[in-house]
């Protein structure tokens, strides 16, 4: 992601811009696939479990997200 923008349309900032979140993501993704793995509830109260452990739709927004951002660079890219 990103690369079609530095490569064809010489958008270098938003071209790095995409990249970098999608570099972002990859690093985290282990994390996040986990957390959609385990996600049990959409975040009803658990006020006994610790923070750490606690399901929640952190993981999907940000998700949802990433594929926005994929979903704007590939209309960009196309002239959409």
């Amino acid at each position: 992601m990103g690369a079609a923008h530095i490569i064809y349309l010489k958008d270098y900032v938003k071209g790095w811009i995409f990249f970098t979140i999608e570099l972002i993501f990859l690093v985290f993704s282990p994390k996040i696939i986990m957390n959609i793995i385990n996600l049990i509830t959409l975040g009803s109260p658990q006020p006994d479990v610790p923070i750490k452990l606690r399901d929640n739709s952190v993981s999907i927004i940000s998700l949802l997200k990433v594929l926005k951002l994929d979903i704007m660079n590939i209309a960009d890219v196309n002239g959409i």
